[in-house]
């Protein structure tokens, strides 16, 4: 369902169906530059709809200025309009007071999709709203091919009713029914309101998007703008909007899993926003969770001192309504959550399922452990850890048989203990001695000469969990000397 918000400072809604009013609108193509009289408005840093460009790409609400125009914040991004947008004009001899709706069919990109404006009635005098009751207005006045109806006493889940004015004694096209839900959707959706003492108007599918409503489209007391197109009602606003931060209630703390499980349900589910799952023996799978409903999200975060949880997508072991998927391409994908780290889950009413929202953050175990994962992000605090990644490098010079550390990562120091002879220490060791240790030699002058050139080894029993002893040699045959190269460069690769 659409959102709502307002931005006091700009005085601009977000809204989609109904805009913030416009200065004036366009009788004709213009240049969209400069400040100049639009419909007898002479326009200074104002807001103007802009309908009548030769190209309609480049129709839209604009703020004009003493250079090029550019479009408002609330007109121009893909989401900021759809069929059926309406704009009131403020000012100008031909359009003051004019409701003008766009017309173009969905979906609309703007600057790309041609945008069309038509005119939809005045309001130069006052109009009356038909609310629900015993009919306290008298007639729709200058809305008269629109109508703006609110709904009162709304009831139902799926077949949604409620009491309009004695007025509305039919639907008209391009109506709007502003509404309260008693209830959140689960699935397929119509609307059958009441005029006060007559009968049912009769229902008509509600749609979301283009689409049948299948669950979730609208929420228990979220207002919702009902939109009526001649055949079906579209969902085209409502007032959910966040001013501030926000927290969770309903944190659940169950007792902590002795083995796997399936159809998770702790007692309390029904009513969490926040799993937190303990395990502290080896690792556990869950393969489904109950309590899904159309829209429902969950935060799960596995606690533990040892172990893992995996959360296995598309296993028979749960009921088919209560299990993951999270992978389109690849229903048996699992997601392994790590000590500490947590996964958004939302109920997907469409397929049944509990799918993954957003990606996880990796964690130094998860890198670490096969680093297959296409469904954890990367964050720079544990890159180093995938088997891949060099875990410490270095590169050092020799000038005059002394040697100087220039570029490092993850090293203490390196120490010359002789002629051809650097003992390299690693600020993070590696879990054993067994690391892959990969060295190179500068060789000592630029000739291509045997005496020139350097071959870099481990000493035989000199490679410890944080550090390892190098020895150079020349490449004379006979004599393989020991001497310094002109530079000492190393990498080494392991689990940390």
């Amino acid at each position: 369902m659409a959102s709502t918000s307002t931005d006091r400072r700009l005085g601009l809604s977000g809204n989609a169906a109904i805009k913030t009013p416009c200065a004036c609108a366009t009788t004709a193509n213009i240049t969209l530059s400069g400040e100049q009289t639009i419909d007898g408005v002479l326009t200074s840093a104002s807001r103007v709809l802009v309908k009548d460009q030769t190209t309609g790409a480049n129709n839209g609400i604009y703020v004009s200025d003493t250079g090029a125009w550019e479009r408002d914040l609330d007109f121009d991004g893909t989401y900021d309009c759809v069929c059926g947008t309406l704009v009131l004009i403020a000012g100008g001899s031909t359009n003051g007071g004019v409701v003008f709706r766009l017309t173009t069919a969905n979906p609309i990109t703007i600057g790309t999709t041609s945008l069309a404006f038509s005119s939809i009635g005045s309001v130069t005098t006052p109009v009356p709203v038909a609310s629900g009751g015993t009919g306290g207005a008298t007639a729709v006045g200058g809305l008269a091919n629109l109508g703006v109806v609110q709904v009162t006493a709304e009831a139902g889940t799926n077949t949604i009713t409620g009491t309009v004015d004695a007025l509305v004694t039919a639907y008209r096209t391009d109506q709007l029914f502003i509404l309260v839900p008693a209830n959140t959707n689960t699935g397929a959706t119509t609307f059958n309101p009441t005029p006060s003492g007559g009968a049912a108007l009769g229902a008509k599918n509600v749609f979301s998007n283009g689409a049948a409503c299948a669950g979730g489209e609208l929420v228990a007391n979220v207002p919702a703008i009902l939109q009526y197109d001649g055949t079906q009602l579209n969902i085209i606003g409502g007032a959910a909007y966040i001013p501030n931060a926000f927290k969770l209630t309903g944190i659940l703390s169950p007792t902590a899993l002795t083995g796997s499980v399936n159809d998770y349900n702790p007692s309390g589910l029904a009513n969490a926003a926040v799993l937190r799952v303990f395990t502290n023996g080896p690792d556990w799978n869950m393969t489904g969770l109950a309590g899904g409903s159309a829209g429902r999200v969950i935060f799960l975060t596995c606690l533990a001192t040892a172990g893992t949880i995996t959360l296995l997508g598309e296993n028979a072991s749960s009921t088919a309504a209560n299990r993951f998927l999270f992978a389109q391409s690849s229903a048996s994908t699992s997601i392994v959550l790590f000590p500490g780290t947590s996964i958004i889950l939302q109920y997907d009413a469409v397929v049944s399922r509990w799918r993954q929202i957003g990606i996880q953050p990796a964690s130094q175990i998860s890198m670490e452990d096969g680093a297959t994962s296409r469904y954890v992000a990367v964050t720079p605090d544990v890159q180093q850890y995938h088997p891949g990644h060099p875990k410490a490098w270095m590169k050092t010079t020799v000038s005059a048989g002394t040697p100087t550390l220039v570029v490092s990562y993850n090293t203490t120091s390196i120490t010359d203990t002789g002629t051809g002879v650097l003992t390299w220490t690693i600020t993070t060791d590696f879990s054993t001695a067994d690391w892959a240790c990969t060295l190179g030699a500068e060789r000592a002058a630029t000739a291509l000469a045997e005496a020139n050139a350097r071959k870099v080894t481990v000493q035989f029993g000199g490679q410890l969990a944080g550090s390892v002893i190098l020895e150079c040699n020349d490449d004379t045959v006979t004599t393989m000397l020991v001497k310094d190269p002109a530079a000492w460069h190393a990498a080494g690769m392991g689990d940390q």
